[in-house]
């Protein structure tokens, strides 16, 4: 993940407006495409894995079988982390799942913006994947995410304890965050939103990260 990336958001009402993360997905992908990486094979399905029951196995699946890959910490270990449980999450709900690279946006500020070019540059340059300012999370077919290293890494540069959780949720809910009332939601910054860019890990092959 490296150091935080911020870019000031000036029109931050028009980031929150209703938006849908499939669209921006979808988008990502022919994005993906244009950049001269491998097009995703995507398949979508209409449900909810994330039930309180299947959460709390999965976390605990995680924590037992994976604990090599939670030796480097969850803060700024984005690529890491989310690369090496991309497998054990297809196996564990039974879906198809994809690495997934992008930004998230807060009234703030857009944290870990990326564009067309710099990426161009960076495959071109075969650049170290480790030396980037990235960010990355694992988006399933249901298109909810699973996130374990954001909110640890703004927690330990805020300080701001409260916010040291992992995140698995539908995104399409998070811009509503400050008015909802469940622990999934309820200690989030107000209006994150995901915008992911590129889809797959074949961007860190092309990068020589293929032992991730």
């Amino acid at each position: 993940m490296g150091r935080l990336k911020l870019k000031k958001t000036k029109d931050w009402k028009a980031k929150f407006r209703p938006y849908n993360y499939r669209d921006l997905f979808e988008k990502a992908v022919e994005r993906t495409v244009e950049l001269g990486l491998p097009e995703p094979k995507i398949q979508y399905v209409k449900l909810s894995y994330f039930t309180p029951d299947c959460l709390d196995a999965f976390g605990k699946f995680i924590a037992k079988e994976f604990a090599h890959v939670f030796a480097y910490g969850l803060v700024a270990t984005c690529v890491i982390v989310h690369s090496g449980l991309l497998d054990a999450v297809e196996e564990f709900f039974g879906c198809h799942a994809y690495f997934t690279v992008g930004s998230v946006t807060t009234p703030k500020a857009e944290m870990y913006p990326l564009s067309e070019e710099e990426v161009r540059k960076w495959l071109k340059d075969k650049v170290n994947v480790f030396d980037l300012k990235i960010h990355a999370w694992i988006t399933l077919d249901s298109m909810e995410i699973i996130d374990m290293t954001f909110l640890p890494t703004i927690a330990n540069i805020s300080e701001r304890p409260e916010h040291n959780k992992q995140i698995a949720i539908n995104p399409d809910l998070l811009p509503r965050a400050q008015s909802q009332n469940v622990d999934d939601l309820s200690t989030l910054p107000n209006g994150m939103r995901y915008n992911p860019f590129l889809i797959g890990r074949e961007f860190l092959t092309r990068l020589g990260a293929e032992t991730i």
